[in-house]
């Protein structure tokens, strides 16, 4: 049995849940050199619609985060012209940090977040607008 069935049958025995999945800009945004990344991420986007449908009646609400560039140790390596050209490019003006991503997952994993499933939340200060 697969791990996804087995969460799934725990969740539905428990009376719901929520699962959030984490996809990427890539997904929304093409850019050179990681197409089958990219092709992946929105491959987990659809499945995440595609899941909140089959599980809903489970009460189990299935989200993805779908988070731009942000501070990690990857665009720590990047260099500064690069980093200060996408900062430019973000209407906010700055990277994320992993609270504001960490943040977005626990708001849909929250009660509050009770009547949001099927969705892709994009955390990327504008990026993509």
């Amino acid at each position: 049995m697969s791990p996804a069935v087995t969460w799934a049958r725990l969740m539905t025995r428990q009376g719901g849940g929520s699962v959030v999945n984490i996809s990427s800009i890539n997904a929304i945004r093409g850019y050179r050199g990681v197409s089958v990344y990219a092709a992946a991420k929105a491959g987990l986007d659809g499945f995440t619609r595609s899941l909140a449908r089959e599980l809903g009646g489970n009460k189990i609400r299935v989200n993805s985060v779908v988070p731009g560039y942000f501070d990690s140790a990857m665009t720590a390596e990047m260099p500064a012209a690069y980093r200060e050209r996408i900062e430019r490019r973000t209407p906010l003006g700055r990277l994320a940090s992993a609270d504001d991503i960490a943040d977005a997952v626990l708001h849909l994993s929250s009660p509050r977040a009770g009547f949001v499933t099927g969705q892709s939340l994009v955390i990327d200060g504008g990026l993509t607008c």
